[in-house]
């Protein structure tokens, strides 16, 4: 065979060599992706439990909010903080994204030093605009240095990844994760229950196992113990975001009625402690089950001087309108209420620059209901006849878990 003959066979062993090697390379991470992708559909410890029925997992909580049933008296039993604590108002201005006035009063705290002051300014720096990441993340750095640990938690990747990325991409740094799991160890020691929960909510990166579950329920009863929902409502949208067992089946698994029976108890538990965010989640997703309105509508109606959130009070305009088919004047009380919550959030100049939220929010509901608009008449009428007797005083539902957003998955 000629010396050219000999180039082009040797030529070809080598093409067909480095084929197989680059079919083995395809072959092998093929395998490996799917591998991975089947540890992350896997269902987990939790994920089955959760998949079973409600009422037999949920057992002992069921008998524990059977063991202590009626209505609390005090309107702020489950408010994060209470009116007499330095934060209070600022945190009423955040929870009403009153961004301007929470500055005002957060930042001579700041300046005395007060970690927790500096968490939440930072809080409703850092995201405020594109610019704001690295005067938020400094100001993070500061309140973790003196203790706040869900300083650090907005500046580890693993648990603050967008925006970290995004927004502090120089600053944010794994090693602060270990900074605020330290911080919330020492905190749990001392008895914080907040920093308990915390601890465990963060563990869920890690594919949470059945014990983590029987972990949780502990920490969610001791918790309703002390008036913190948290978990509570925590537990139950995860029953409402479970899954098929099926790693190749990503759509919902629907609850039985029993399961919702058994879920609706314990938030009612909760809404008779006065907990808005618990009568929400009754009036939403509940609405199919006898009394369920009306446990949510009693809660809301109850509590109208404790409401900043839009979701709290949207509930309470629908309930006016729908007496207001009735009788008139719920509307009149209804509009009463909705200047004074508009007021409180924008200050009352601010609120006369345009119709705000909460009175276009009748408006509209009225409108869809085939209701006549208030007259200039009945509007002052509502204001001289309810609008004097309106004192609020919020609830604060805000906390580090929460931050300032109150968009966290915890």
């Amino acid at each position: 065979m000629s010396k050219q003959g000999n180039r082009a066979n040797n030529k070809m062993a080598i093409i067909k060599q480095l084929s197989k090697a680059l079919l083995q390379l395809m072959v092998v991470g093929s395998a490996a992706t799917f591998s991975y992708y089947l540890y992350l559909k896997w269902p987990t410890g939790l994920d089955k439990e959760v998949a079973k029925p409600a009422a037999d997992t949920l057992k002992d909580l069921l008998v524990f909010v059977e063991q202590h049933q009626g209505v609390n008296p005090n309107l702020l039993a489950s408010s994060t903080y209470r009116p007499d604590e330095p934060l209070y108002a600022a945190l009423v201005a955040i929870q009403q994204k009153n961004w301007t006035h929470a500055s005002e009063l957060l930042k001579p705290l700041v300046d005395q030093g007060n970690a927790d002051a500096m968490f939440w300014l930072a809080e409703i720096s850092y995201r405020s605009n594109a610019f704001a990441g690295s005067e938020g993340a400094e100001l993070f750095k500061a309140a973790a240095k003196l203790g706040n640990p869900y300083a650090a938690i907005r500046l580890t990747p693993k648990y603050n990844r967008y925006s970290c990325e995004m927004r502090m991409r120089r600053d944010c740094d794994d090693a602060w994760g270990d900074v605020a799991i330290e911080l919330l160890k020492q905190r749990t020691a001392a008895g914080y229950l907040k920093a308990e929960y915390a601890l465990l909510a963060y563990a869920r990166y890690d594919r949470p196992d059945a014990e983590y579950f029987q972990r949780y329920l502990e920490i969610v009863k001791k918790s309703a113990e002390q008036n913190y929902f948290r978990p509570l409502n925590r537990l139950v949208e995860m029953y409402f975001d479970r899954e098929h067992l099926s790693p190749f089946d990503e759509s919902k698994n629907p609850l039985t009625e029993s399961d919702k029976q058994a879920l609706l108890q314990l938030l009612t538990y909760a809404a008779n402690n006065n907990n808005l965010d618990s009568a929400a989640l009754i009036y939403w997703n509940f609405s199919d089950l006898p009394n369920a309105t009306e446990t949510a509508n009693n809660t809301i109606i109850r509590n109208l001087s404790t409401i900043t959130k839009e979701r709290h009070s949207n509930i309470a305009l629908d309930y006016w309108v729908n007496q207001g088919k009735q009788h008139r004047d719920a509307l009149l009380l209804g509009f009463a209420y909705a200047k004074a919550w508009d007021d409180a959030t924008l200050g009352e100049a601010d609120a006369r620059q345009f119709t705000p939220r909460n009175q276009r929010s009748l408006s509209i509901s009225q409108y869809n209901a085939d209701l006549a608009a208030l007259s200039d008449e009945e509007q002052g009428r509502a204001i001289a006849e309810y609008g004097a007797g309106i004192e609020l005083q919020p609830v604060i539902y805000l906390d580090g878990i929460s931050g300032a957003w109150d968009d966290s998955i915890f």
